[in-house]
C-alpha cells in the first residue's frame, strides 16, 4: 500500500476553503505525477523543494520548519505525567498566532500554560491527560489572558508516543478562535 499526499498551507489574511482545497488538490496531483508514495507541499502557492526519496518526506528540518513557520496555528508538544503537564516544544508560528513573545511564555514554552484562565485549567489538564492516556485525537476550547482582556483558543491534540518507560507526549495544534466566539 502506498500513498500520494498533497498539502497546502496558507498564511496571512483568511483564505477561503475552496481556494485552500484547490491548492491541496494541485499539490496532490504534483505528487502523483512524480510516482508512488510521494508527498508535495505548497506554502502560499510556492512548492517546497521535494525530498530526495519518499522516505524523507517531512524528515528534513528545513521542510518541517518552513511548514511550522507558515501555519496560522501554534504547535506545541506537551509531556503529561501524574496529572501534570510540561511543554517540551513550541513552534515558531505559536508566538505569531497566539500574539505572545518568547519572553512572555519562555523561549522553550515553560510558561505557555500559565496564560490559561485559572477556572479553565482543571478542564485543560483533564483534556491533556485523557488524550495522553487514550491515544484518541481530541479537541478542546478554553480561555486565555490576552493584553486586552480574554481570548479563546481551540486545541486539537493527539498522543505522539506511549513509551512505557517514560511519560507520554501529546502534540497540540492551537488556533485563536476569539473572533468566532465573540460573534
Amino acid at each position: 500500500l502506498t500513498a500520494s499526499v498533497g498539502v497546502a498551507v496558507c498564511s496571512g489574511p483568511a483564505v477561503e476553503f475552496s481556494a485552500l482545497y484547490r491548492l491541496a488538490d494541485t499539490a496532490l496531483y504534483q505528487a502523483k505525477r512524480e510516482g508512488k508514495n510521494r508527498c508535495r507541499v505548497l506554502l502560499n502557492d510556492q512548492t517546497v523543494v521535494p525530498p530526495e526519496t519518499p522516505d524523507e518526506a517531512f524528515s528534513t528540518p528545513v521542510q518541517l520548519h518552513a511548514l511550522l513557520e507558515s501555519m496560522d496555528a501554534g504547535v506545541i508538544t506537551v509531556q503529561v505525567e501524574n496529572g501534570a503537564s510540561r511543554v517540551t516544544y513550541v513552534s515558531p508560528s505559536f508566538f505569531t498566532t497566539m500574539r505572545r513573545t518568547p519572553e512572555e511564555v519562555g523561549a522553550n514554552g515553560e510558561r505557555v500554560l500559565s496564560v490559561i484562565l485559572p477556572e479553565d485549567e482543571p478542564g485543560f489538564q483533564a483534556f491533556l491527560t485523557r488524550t495522553a492516556q487514550t491515544g484518541e485525537p481530541t479537541e478542546y476550547t478554553y480561555r486565555v489572558r490576552v493584553k486586552d482582556g480574554i481570548g479563546w483558543r481551540h486545541m486539537r491534540a493527539a498522543r505522539l508516543s506511549a513509551d512505557p518507560a517514560g511519560a507520554p507526549s501529546v502534540i497540540c495544534v492551537i488556533t485563536d478562535v476569539t473572533q468566532l466566539k465573540n460573534t
